[in-house]
């Protein structure tokens, strides 16, 4: 037998240890799928809702999301919409205008980095002008639409004790009928996040990534404004939080249907947008996480929250290298045995496409899945291209925001 060269074993040990991250969630996941749920009860203490969107040029869709938060079953008296209106140059904000209840805030000025300098903007006027007239912050793209129980669904976590609450997003499609395996990708993409990611987390106690949307933040949590400075700004606020003793809670039943890209390049600037949104919180929170871990005394609970953060963040830049190793071992020993490991490799892609496809039904009760089989069977192709994009962000980071163009999603209103 050939003797395996010194440098492809060093390959597999780093392969070895990266993989580290991704069996830890997998530890994660099947821990917290097999504890049972513990279900809020109804409650008869209603908070006020401050209604937050960020929207730039979004007069094809905005009109919707507001339609749908005016259906709402939670009292309209305590719901107050703000509408940001980030360097609109359309009928954005004459369109929210027409809204009763509705608060609109034209930004003309200043930075156009991301939603993180609007979202700072934004909630120190809301805080500053009607502060005294909120409980709970809620978070929507102009794009959404909330089931019609959403604010009483996250009314009872607030109630319960929770600070910050991730609703469950779910991929709609396009409303011009332009589904294709990019569209099927995304959708399966947060179907398997929330499931094996935030749901987990939620029934184990600990703290799950904020995911740009749909998702609610108690007033005390915001209470000095939206410090955020990545251009992922949403897992940078849950990483912030978390490492402030917060947690972000998951709402399994709070459903919030939202638009994905269609097109593959937009699918691969917003895949590389994430990955370098990673890069950029990794540094400037291992020190926080350091000094959490170092705490008089830190509860056994912060430890396992900031450390599986910790982890999370990891899963990202590890994928990316152990994509690589991994590469260029496998060219090696096709070289080698060319047939058997070509039918090794396909095999073990499409065994995890089976078995994501059959975790998936039975989770989510699906009965058909036929639109969305070639999106399942062709996930692994989908999964190497985030790793790409994640190489890809840490040597050419993708550091300018660039708008996605929304057509609505073909969803029934709070279906």
């Amino acid at each position: 037998m050939r003797a395996i060269p010194s440098w492809i074993l060093f390959l597999i040990i780093i392969q070895m240890i990266m993989t580290v991250p991704l069996i830890w969630s997998g530890i994660v996941a099947a821990r917290g799928l097999a504890r049972k749920r513990v279900i809020h009860p109804a409650v008869n203490v209603c908070s006020r809702f401050a209604v937050v969107i960020c929207a730039r040029n979004e007069e094809k869709v905005i009109k919707r999301l507001l339609s749908s938060l005016e259906r709402q079953d939670y009292p309209r008296s305590l719901v107050h919409v703000f509408l940001l209106a980030d360097h609109c140059t359309d009928r954005t904000a004459a369109i929210a205008r027409a809204f009763d209840n509705v608060t609109v805030y034209e930004r003309n000025s200043g930075p156009t980095n991301g939603k993180g300098d609007v979202l700072n903007w934004g909630i120190q006027r809301i805080l500053a002008e009607y502060g005294d007239e909120i409980d709970a912050f809620a978070f929507f793209d102009a794009d959404n639409i909330p089931r019609k129980d959403f604010l009483e669904r996250m009314n009872e976590y607030l109630m319960a004790g929770e600070k910050i609450i991730q609703g469950n997003r779910i991929a709609g499609d396009p409303a011009d009928g332009c589904s294709n395996i990019v569209t099927g990708w995304f959708k399966a993409y947060w179907l398997c996040y929330s499931a094996l990611i935030s749901y987990t987390r939620q029934k184990l106690g600990f703290s799950a990534f904020l995911t740009g949307t749909g998702f609610v933040a108690a007033k005390e949590v915001l209470a000095h404004g939206w410090n955020t400075s990545s251009i992922t700004e949403d897992v940078e606020m849950a990483v912030m939080s978390c490492a402030r003793g917060y947690r972000v809670a998951f709402a399994l039943e709070a459903v919030c249907y939202d638009e994905q890209p269609s097109r593959f390049t937009v699918m691969m600037r917003q895949l590389s947008r994430w990955c370098t949104g990673t890069y950029q919180i990794l540094p400037r929170y291992f020190t926080a996480w350091l000094s959490g871990m170092r705490r008089p005394q830190p509860s056994i609970g912060y430890r396992m929250r900031i450390t599986d953060n910790l982890l999370l963040l990891l899963m990202g830049p590890a994928g990316a290298l152990g994509l690589v190793a991994g590469m260029v071992v496998n060219l090696y020993w096709l070289s080698l045995y060319p047939v058997f490991v070509a039918v090794m490799t396909l095999a073990s892609f499409y065994a995890m496409s089976a078995a994501m496809r059959f975790f998936l039904k039975k989770f989510y009760h699906l009965k058909d899945m036929q639109g969305m089989n070639p999106a399942y069977w062709f996930m692994w192709l989908f999964l190497s291209l985030y790793s790409l994009c994640s190489l890809r962000g840490w040597i050419f980071p993708s550091t300018d925001w660039k708008r996605i163009e929304h057509r609505g999603i073909n969803i029934e209103e709070n279906g």
